[in-house]
């Protein structure tokens, strides 16, 4: 019996513990499925600017290897659709462009197909900017730049000096004259530097820093320097004068006007030289120094003409007044602004007229005359528009802010600086927009395209500041 006991014991166990196996696994609850964990931190540029696209990246893994997809937040209220489901572990990508300057913080989440999500990833921080770098001079920067056919961006300063600065924003050398450099530097073809000094004279600077030859005129030379095709330098100066000088140093003729030649004179393709003078005309030089014309205004003539492609000369008036001249010094049209016309003009493709008023306005004119739009800014314009090939045109303001004008004279963005903004802007190939302060500094900034391909695009015609018509971009 003992022995049957004992079987029947161990049955028992058996079927007992068979019994208990069959419940647990009947009663055992399925696997929870667990979410994506936190994505990575988005991969891709640190900085940017607006208006352009940048590609991010991030990849999740998932607990219990589902595919997932993931998406991001831009920082700037927006947020991208769901990526496409991918394996666990591996990148998705995806681009975004922001309108606005700003830094953004940017993060990334996922999903996995169950429709669980984790999540957001760390922050990757995005500064978006329109400045690429300063460079600051010991004082005031009121010229405009010019930008030689490598880059090189020249410009004076009210401490004396002449700055060569390559595109990164470092100094490349500095070239010291006796006082201000209030002129505007110009850029031959072959590289050399023509800028005017207060110290009375005309300087010739190598492209490696070096004096070639100065000139000495009577008084201070605040004009900018025009370099006809046959490599004549035209200059105005505060003893009335308008010099033509040779590229050796030399003088080849001089004309005598009834006040300071403190303009920037304009060079047409067929040699004739325009000039504005202190004692309130215009005036048509022919190539041998002899007069062509002059027209008479009702205020002094600071402002540097500009030539349109069917030979009509725009230029700004201390009467306040925008002139519209024929090519044989008739008046074909006049149009009065509200303050003293000192900014130059600029002619777009469309034959579009830019000019700033001191009556705190960028106006834009149709070539018959007629007011197009005009765009008021905080304080007097000084400084002269640039047109951009996509049609921007970018101006200084007294109200110490660079600003980009949209064709139909709608802000697209604006920049404050330290100070009045009285130089007027350069746009190199590249799309740079560079531009002083009396603050001090020379800005680049980020723009979207080339100088336009136009009749007259900027102050001094060109980006090397050649003022002559076809003198290249």
């Amino acid at each position: 019996m003992t022995g049957q006991n004992t079987s029947r014991a161990v049955l028992t166990i058996a079927v007992l513990a068979a019994v208990l196996a069959l419940a647990a696994l009947v009663c055992r609850k399925p696997a929870l499925n667990e979410p994506p964990d936190t994505p990575a931190i988005p991969s891709g540029p640190s900085a940017g600017r607006p208006d352009s696209s940048y590609e991010f990246a991030s990849f999740a893994i998932d607990p219990d290897g589902d595919s997932v997809a993931i998406r991001f937040s831009w920082g700037d209220g927006d947020m991208s659709t769901w990526s496409s489901f991918v394996s666990s572990g591996d990148t998705v990508g995806a681009t975004h462009m922001w309108r606005d300057t700003g830094c953004y913080q940017l993060r990334a989440q996922a999903r996995d197909q169950e429709g669980l999500t984790s999540g957001w990833s760390a922050a990757k921080a995005v500064t978006v900017a329109r400045l690429k770098w300063r460079f600051g001079a010991a004082n005031t920067v009121r010229p405009s730049p010019a930008v030689a056919f490598d880059g090189t961006v020249y410009v004076g300063s009210s401490d004396s000096c002449l700055y060569a600065i390559h595109p990164d924003g470092t100094l490349k050398w500095r070239y010291q004259t006796d006082h201000y450099v209030k002129s505007s530097p110009a850029v031959a073809a072959d590289g050399t530097v023509y800028v005017g000094s207060s110290d009375d004279h005309l300087y010739a600077i190598s492209t490696s820093g070096t004096l070639k030859w100065r000139y000495l005129v009577n008084k201070r030379v605040y004009s900018s320097p025009a370099v006809a095709a046959d490599g004549t330098v035209y200059v105005g100066s505060s003893d009335d004068y308008l010099y033509a000088i040779n590229p050796d140093g030399t003088l080849k003729w001089r004309y005598e006007t009834d006040g300071w030649v403190y303009v920037s004179p304009a060079v047409t393709a067929d040699g004739t030289i325009y000039a504005g003078s202190y004692d309130d005309h215009i005036y048509a030089i022919n190539p041998d120094g002899t007069l062509k014309w002059r027209y008479e205004t009702d205020g002094s003539v600071t402002s540097s003409p500009a030539v349109a492609a069917d030979g009509t000369v725009y230029v700004g008036s201390y009467d306040d007044r925008l002139y519209a001249i024929n090519p044989v010094g008739t008046l074909r049209w006049r149009y009065e602004t509200d303050g003293s016309v000192t900014s130059s003009p600029a002619v777009a493709a469309d034959g579009t007229v830019y000019v700033g008023s001191m009556d705190d306005h960028l106006y834009a004119f149709n070539p018959d005359g007629t007011l197009k739009w005009r765009y008021k800014t905080g304080f007097g314009v000084h400084s002269s528009p640039a047109v951009a090939a996509d049609g921007t045109v970018y101006v200084g303001s007294n109200d110490d802010n660079v600003y980009a004008i949209n064709p139909d004279g709608t802000l697209k963005w604006r920049y404050q600086t330290g100070d009045d903004v009285r130089s007027s802007p350069a746009v190199a190939v590249d799309g740079t927009v560079y531009v002083g302060s009396l603050d001090g500094y020379l800005y680049a900034f980020h723009g979207d395209s080339p100088l336009a391909t136009s009749p007259w695009p900027k102050f001094r015609h060109d980006s090397r500041n050649t003022g002559r018509a076809g003198g290249g971009r």
